[in-house]
């Protein structure tokens, strides 16, 4: 096989690993940095190392106010909430990075927007 045939190849193969490290990079914005997570738990730390360039694996976490008001609208009570998860997506690899990001999202949208902080609340 000469230079020129394998040209091709090899491009191709180097943008597909340039998406995967983009991916990479959209996927380590949505992971929350280990200062954020230390002003809420000062001894914690983040052990985070995927086994392929993107991963199944992510944690998510946030810290949460909920306001109670009565009939009346007076304001009853302020309850904060940190809620941390762990998450093991199914798949590897792009798979499983997509999975993430879904998961991801969807506990924004569960905790942030619908205010559902327990699983009673289901």
């Amino acid at each position: 096989m000469n230079a020129k045939s394998r040209a091709p190849g090899q491009n191709k193969a180097g943008k597909i690993t340039s998406s995967i490290y983009y991916a990479k990079q959209i996927q380590d914005t949505l992971l929350k940095s280990q200062e954020a997570i230390r002003e809420s738990f000062q001894d914690a730390f983040v052990f985070y190392q995927p086994k392929d360039i993107v991963s199944g694996d992510f944690y998510w976490f946030d810290q949460i106010s909920k306001i109670q008001y009565n009939r009346s609208s007076t304001r009853l009570d302020t309850s904060s909430f940190k809620i941390f998860v762990v998450a093991d997506c199914t798949g590897h690899g792009v798979a499983g990075a997509f999975m993430t990001m879904m998961g991801s999202a969807l506990l924004n949208e569960i905790v942030k927007c619908t205010a559902l902080l327990t699983p009673a609340t289901f």
